[in-house]
């Protein structure tokens, strides 16, 4: 994360349950890491920054229907 220099609070989106990247952010403060299915409209309007792999935004288009 600290290599990408981005200013602010993080939202990282997983698809499905990762456990190394919830290990790797749980001790950072303005950081948090949710999978694909706990995504919701509150947390990604109250980070900054939103962080998704390219699996995750397959996700996402799919549960959206796109």
């Amino acid at each position: 994360i600290s290599d990408l220099q981005l200013e602010g609070r993080i939202l990282v989106v997983t698809n499905g349950r990762d456990e190394k990247v919830e290990k790797s952010a749980r001790n950072i403060p303005w950081v948090k890491v949710l999978s694909t299915e706990g995504i919701n409209v509150f947390d990604l309007m109250k980070y900054e920054n939103l962080l998704l792999s390219q699996d995750g935004v397959g996700k996402i288009e799919e549960a959206l229907g796109k």
